[in-house]
């Protein structure tokens, strides 16, 4: 038995002796490619999103056997490989890092404006109007005579009690999420424009507010908030006192997105002219920071990956030669033998009567990947 056992060894060692070091061949599977774009060129996005679903064996969504290469998928690996390519080397100046603090007054003044506007509007407009609408307008002037405030989506709170915000309110008086329908969630689009992907420091000083004991919370989520998106969750805060508390994030962003604050406790609806009146529980908010792109250095990860420290508009031809030569082996997670580094150089060489530079090394680049 013990010889059989030792000549079958020997056997399989032999077999794997051509293979030391390596795993068997397979391509990544969706998540797999993620990660690992995201751990060489620190990108993130969504990529990904028109890869074919990936098919199982056994319940498992990694098996070679079972991932088969198509020629979508090979369609697909090429838009990921240009998006993330574009992404990834700068062209541009470092980004500012800009960094703004506001409240729910802000919010406040903004709504008050809109407001004015759409009566303004409604008036100018009043003979194109329906009678129902007609009638509303005329409401909603009369109501504006009698109180000027109104128009707000977020009480202010002092001295334990609720009551309706004035203009002159400012940064001593904190205000409420008084329901969790969706104009009285606030979300930082006016306030901050995300224009470059990356991380970004979020933080809200919020506490409970009338809410008899039982704690109240409230959902931080980020996403373009788009029909059909679902958005990423950041956190759902359990607020239990009346003790004002900061809670921060460093959260991923892409350009346009937002992050949005929900209570999800309380009433679900009520009209701004009786928010005043709600029992409660509420979310007050004392302010809210946002700051970004956090840039750690510069150029980006996915930049000195390609190119090091190389000015990506000023590349010559001996630069992406020995960037090629360096990206190979941080692609490949092993040394790669000079002939097929010069493999790669010959064909962007190729390329290079009909294609500057820096495009010619972008397609090498994106046919090694």
């Amino acid at each position: 038995m013990t010889d059989w056992i030792e000549a079958e060894l020997k056997r399989a060692a032999a077999e794997l002796a051509g293979h030391r070091g390596e795993v068997v061949l397979r391509r990544l599977n969706r998540v797999e490619y993620e990660y690992t774009v995201d751990d060489l060129f620190g990108i993130r996005g969504n990529f990904a999103e028109g890869f074919p679903a990936d098919t199982r064996s056994s319940g498992f969504d990694n098996i070679g056997a079972a991932l088969s290469l198509s020629a979508e998928q090979m369609d697909q690996y090429l838009k990921a490989a240009d998006f993330i390519l574009e992404r990834a080397i700068q062209t541009k100046p470092r980004p500012e890092t800009k960094q703004v603090t506001f409240t729910l007054h802000d919010y406040n003044e903004e709504a008050w404006k809109r407001h004015h506007e759409d009566i303004a509007r409604r008036q100018k407009e009043f003979d194109q109007l329906t009678p129902d609408e007609q009638k509303r307008t005329t409401e909603m002037v009369a109501q504006l005579k009698e109180n000027p405030n109104l128009g707000f989506n977020f009480p202010a709170w002092e001295s334990g009690k609720l009551r309706e915000p004035k203009p002159e309110d400012g940064s001593g008086v904190d205000a409420v999420i008084a329901i969790n329908a969706g104009y009285a969630a606030p979300d930082t689009r006016r306030h901050f424009q995300v224009r470059e992907p990356g991380w970004y420091r979020f933080k809200i000083t919020a506490y409970a507010a009338s809410n008899e004991g039982r704690p109240v919370h409230l959902k931080l989520a980020s996403g373009s908030f788009a029909q059909g998106t679902i958005p990423d969750v950041m956190d759902v805060v359990q607020l239990t006192d009346a003790t004002p508390r900061d809670y921060e994030y460093r959260v991923y962003l892409q350009p346009n997105q937002i992050i949005k604050m929900e209570m999800i406790d309380g009433e679900n609806w009520a009209p701004r002219e009786k928010l005043v009146q709600l029992p409660g529980p509420f979310v007050a908010i004392r302010q809210i920071e946002m700051e970004g792109p956090l840039i750690d250095e510069w150029p980006p990860k996915g930049h000195r990956l390609l190119l090091g420290e190389r000015d990506a508009s000023t590349l010559t031809d001996d630069e992406a030669a020995a960037a090629l030569a360096e990206f190979a082996p941080k692609l490949f997670r092993r040394p790669v033998p000079e002939s097929t580094v010069g493999e790669f150089v010959e064909f962007y060489r190729s390329l290079r009567p009909d294609l500057a530079p820096l495009e010619a090394f972008k397609l090498t680049a994106k046919a090694m990947m």
